[in-house]
């Protein structure tokens, strides 16, 4: 199916789908259920072997204002950046196939975003979940509501955790501009670091989205599948690093130069705990001796 014409909408949601089967009815629904707000979907399939398909075609026939595209390749992180470069409506957001919106938030913060100028991102509370349960709130859904670019991302950078904040609600120009042009393991990381060099994030006061948490050991074996050669195993966040460098959109200040070597050695401690647990355990002792060293330092320095 073609895209249909989306002239007159102000937001596409773009849901990329792998196997979600489960829960894909649910994460539409909780988008069509919303109103006062004109609105395009597309949902992209990237080759599930589920009934994925069969659930985009149902909903395609019968709501005009979805699309359904079946991809002929696994996309894999691209799938993001197809639903994104396909939107033309002023607005977008991402939602993926195991989550769903909650009701009110898309209005809102289309809402907040035509008021607000400066803003580039409306963003809410984000709930996980572990087998439909409740588990706990994401730490990384607050606003970033600086007026100079360079301390909104160095505020980005001091506690970029769950990097809830990429469901939220963006302008569709600035969106399209951040998402990295090649992908790596936390491509999603330079996305939202590269929004904040646009205009602010801000947060509407109400939960957003609800999303199924996934596990640390996950996202560590996911490092050994993106990573191209030992040293971006080792170190993860290493092309992250690397791209916002480059970028043209970032002013690479020392504050935000050691914001990000900090994340590379936390980033290398994570994969090492699980992968090399002597070497983490030498790592450990190691950056103890120099907390404790640091810290006699400064007590001498304040008994002087």
């Amino acid at each position: 199916m073609g895209c249909k014409n989306s002239d007159i909408k102000l937001l596409t949601i773009g849901i990329p789908i792998y196997n979600n089967e489960s829960t894909l009815s649910r994460a539409i629904d909780s988008v069509l259920s919303q109103s006062g707000f004109d609105f395009i979907i597309i949902l992209s399939d990237d080759g599930s072997s589920d009934n994925s398909w069969d659930i985009c075609q149902k909903y395609a026939a019968l709501d005009h204002r979805i699309t359904a595209i079946r991809q002929k390749t696994n996309l894999y992180y691209n799938n993001f950046k197809y639903v994104l470069d396909a939107a033309k409506t002023p607005y977008f957001c991402w939602l993926a196939g195991d989550d769903y919106f909650e009701d009110g938030f898309l209005k809102k913060a289309i809402e907040t975003l035509v008021r607000q100028e400066d803003a580039v991102a409306a963003i809410g509370e984000c709930w996980f979940y572990e087998e439909s349960e409740f588990v706990e709130l994401a730490n990384g859904s607050y606003a970033i509501v600086h007026d100079d670019a360079g301390e909104r991302l160095e505020e980005y950078l001091s506690a970029s955790t769950d990097n809830s904040r990429m469901y939220g609600v963006f302008r569709t120009k600035s969106a399209q501009q951040s998402f990295p042009s090649r992908l790596f393991y936390t491509y999603d990381f330079v996305f939202s670091s590269l929004t904040l060099t646009y205009g602010k994030h801000v947060h509407l006061g109400m939960v957003a989205i609800h999303r199924d948490k996934t596990n640390i050991e996950s996202y560590r074996k996911l490092v050994r599948k993106d990573a191209k050669n030992i040293l971006t195993r080792l170190f993860p966040l290493l092309p992250m690093t690397y791209y916002l460098m480059r970028h043209k959109q970032v002013n690479i200040t020392w504050p935000i130069f050691k914001k990000l070597m900090m994340l590379n050695f936390n980033a290398h401690l994570n994969y090492c705990e699980y992968f090399h647990d002597s070497y983490y355990k030498f790592l450990i002792a190691i950056q103890n001796e120099y907390t404790r060293r640091i810290g006699w330092r400064f007590k001498q320095k304040s008994r002087d």
